[in-house]
């Protein structure tokens, strides 16, 4: 046996980088210790999960489900460390570290730009959108063209919306909060650039006219309407009460490169009439369905 052959024949994987790689993302963990049964095994098991994901996206939203997503990686790396123990006759080709940095850029890369620039599935976290969106509802954001373009919270990129982004009035939208970017809000846009928005009475007027509203269904407590604004028909929300509620920003003329939102809970919301206008570059996207 030749000095290259030993050196081949003695390659041992470093357990700390195969639990390391494995926990990261499992199959960049098979393919360093070079078990390609193992690494098919996952690579299954990864696609079935991810298409159960695009299938039902709710799913992984739920707080047991998010717990049990730490436990695939973590057993998955107590393999890698045993498996990493065993001799190997020789290094494979694909243990290396370019063909494990190809395989991470190929997922990783398509990953990242759907989710920066195209979809985005979004929770919702309170209740000022009902009875449109409640509590804990999924919903896909198309991000196409929009002016802010984030991944996982970090800003990518910010601008003003491109002609792909043509916000109409009565759509649902997901920005960041302006008094606090870090946040993320959805609200629906009410009044768009030129608009003169006012808030009277607990009724909503766009450039003087008001706009209708249908009588739902009366539930005690609160009253459901259907309100129509341009082609856009949805429902709303009011306490049944005759004490209206004071706001800072209830006659307004949206000036250009900005929109006035609104929660379809309009009692039980935080929107444009509290905290002012919603600049476009913080647009993230419109919530295109469940």
């Amino acid at each position: 046996m030749n000095d290259k052959e030993e050196v081949m024949s003695d390659w041992q994987p470093k357990r700390w980088l195969a639990v390391l790689l494995t926990f990261l993302f499992i199959p960049l963990g098979m393919m360093y210790i070079g078990k390609l049964r193992w690494l098919t095994f996952y690579v299954i098991l990864l696609t079935a999960l991810i298409s159960t994901a695009f299938s039902f996206p709710g799913i992984f939203f739920q707080p047991d489900i998010k717990a049990l997503s730490w436990v695939l990686p973590l057993m998955a790396a107590i393999h890698a460390y045993y498996l990493s123990g065993q001799s190997k006759s020789e290094r494979p080709w694909y243990s290396h570290w370019y063909a494990i940095t190809g395989l991470f850029l190929l997922l990783f890369i398509p990953h990242f730009l759907i989710n920066t620039f195209v979809l985005q599935y979004f929770r919702m976290p309170s209740e000022s959108m009902m009875p449109t969106i409640h509590t804990g509802d999924i919903f896909k954001v198309n991000k196409w063209g929009c002016g802010n373009h984030q991944y996982f919270g970090f800003v990518i990129k910010q601008q003003q919306p491109t002609d792909d982004c043509q916000v109409q009035a009565g759509d649902v939208v997901v920005f960041q909060y302006p008094p606090n970017p870090s946040d993320m809000y959805v609200k629906r846009v009410v009044g768009l650039p030129g608009d003169h928005v006012q808030f009277i009475d607990n009724r909503l007027f766009i450039n003087g006219k008001v706009v209708w509203l249908k009588v739902h269904q009366d539930q005690g407590r609160t009253t459901v309407y259907e309100e129509v604004l341009g082609d856009r028909r949805y429902q709303v929300m009011y306490m049944n009460t005759d004490h209206f509620r004071n706001f800072k920003f209830t006659d307004v003329k949206v000036p250009k490169g900005h929109y006035f939102v609104l929660g379809d809970n309009r009692d039980n919301s935080s929107d444009s009439r509290i905290w002012g206008l919603v600049p476009a570059n913080h647009l993230i996207g419109r919530v295109v369905g469940r």
